[in-house]
């Protein structure tokens, strides 16, 4: 079910790596260009997978309710 909350959150941060102000990295320094789109990319894979497998557990759990 964390799923739920971390993989849209791993999309929000995808989107800041495709943006011209860039990835944030700390709070002086941000991570832009080609480096910036690579971990944006890794960022969408594995928010995807978080939000299914998020979604799948409370799937899961709605189907043990209702037997």
């Amino acid at each position: 079910m964390l799923g739920l909350i971390f993989g849209p959150l791993a999309l929000i941060l995808r989107l800041k790596g495709f943006s011209e102000a860039g990835m944030p990295f700390t709070k002086t320094r941000r991570i832009t260009g080609t480096t910036a789109k690579i971990i944006g990319l890794f960022c969408v894979l594995l928010g995807v997978l978080m939000t299914l497998g998020g979604v799948m557990s409370v799937i899961q759990i709605f189907g043990r309710l209702a037997n």
